[in-house]
């Protein structure tokens, strides 16, 4: 004879079955967490540790390994300069791609808005994961640069009476403000679960399109990129976490990063744009010797150039 269970019971029961595939799902059912060294940027260094903050089924898990594998044996294939390049310019540019989409009206540029980020980073940063809270002290330093801009007052006058100002320097004003804002605004409207199940498909397919152009990169190069795990990491350390709770996991995680010292100039430094400019090589570079030769006297320049290809620019879909 069949049970009968009332819906209170019958709705616990599928509750307890939900909670029970998270768990056997989870991140924290791997051993070990990833750590990028400080080979790479910052940025990306947060992007990797707070993705192993948040649950990830088998697939996701399997997928984000393997990236963290190849981008290690791609690694060795290029010089700092140039994975520094590569890693920061994808990083700001996927967050541009995929800024929210948001009709931006005159309240929206209110410096009002600068408090009320500064006071959202205040009440949450224990609570956002690195890459969450670095982004939001990232916006915080840029909104602050614009706010305070000597042509800020010409942005508010356009918006109010619609008269557009050629200036270049406005102009430039003027299309930052629209990259900025919407993630600003976003930021300030949403509790931190739900800032995070926004950001975390971008930290994915960042990582991913980082994989791919660091293969590409390497193939470019007549370099074999492997998928096998290598017996040694070169540009990521390996922690185990084979009985740790999850509490402990993430805090051994946020005690390898030094959550605490996160400054955003370390990451937007114009005191000194080279910042991030490999520490054994010099940053004042032997002047180039004079090996041009002289122009030929006899040399007739051609009246017609090749038209150029704007084709250097490609971008993954």
């Amino acid at each position: 004879m069949s049970r009968k269970y009332t819906k209170k019971q019958y709705l616990t029961i599928v509750a307890n079955i939900i909670i029970f595939y998270i768990l056997m799902n989870s991140t924290f059912g791997a051993d070990i967490i990833y750590t990028p060294k400080s080979y790479y940027p910052l940025e990306f260094q947060y992007l990797v540790t707070s993705m192993q903050k948040n649950v990830l089924d088998k697939n996701q898990y399997a997928d984000f390994e393997k990236s963290i594998i190849i981008l290690d044996n791609c690694s060795r294939n290029m010089d700092r300069l140039e994975l520094m390049f590569l890693f920061k310019t994808e990083i700001y540019k996927l967050l541009m791609k995929k800024k929210p989409q948001l009709n931006l009206r005159k309240s929206h540029y209110e410096k009002i808005i600068l408090e009320k980020l500064d006071k959202y980073i205040q009440n949450n940063r224990e609570k956002l994961t690195p890459y969450s809270l670095w982004m939001a002290e990232i916006l915080k330093s840029d909104l602050h640069e614009l706010i305070n801009h000597k042509l800020y007052k010409n942005i508010l006058k356009y918006l109010k009476d619609g008269k557009i100002n050629f200036n270049k320097n406005f102009l430039q004003l003027k299309s930052r403000f629209k990259l900025i804002l919407p993630w600003a605004h976003i930021f300030v409207s949403k509790e931190p679960d739900e800032l995070e199940d926004l950001l975390f498909p971008i930290m994915f397919e960042t990582l991913n399109r980082l994989k791919i152009y660091c293969s590409a990169f390497s193939q470019l190069r007549n370099k074999k990129v492997s998928e096998k795990r290598p017996g040694q990491f070169y540009f990521f350390a390996v922690h185990k976490t084979k009985g740790q709770t999850e509490e402990d996991t993430i805090k051994k995680i946020y005690t390898i990063l030094d959550l605490e010292k996160l400054d955003v100039r370390e990451t937007r430094s114009k005191n000194n744009l080279l910042k991030w400019t490999p520490k054994d090589e010099p940053k004042e570079r032997a002047p180039i010797p004079d090996i041009i030769p002289t122009p030929d006297p006899s040399y007739i320049y051609p009246k017609t150039l090749p038209v150029p290809v704007n084709d250097w620019n490609i971008d993954i879909e």
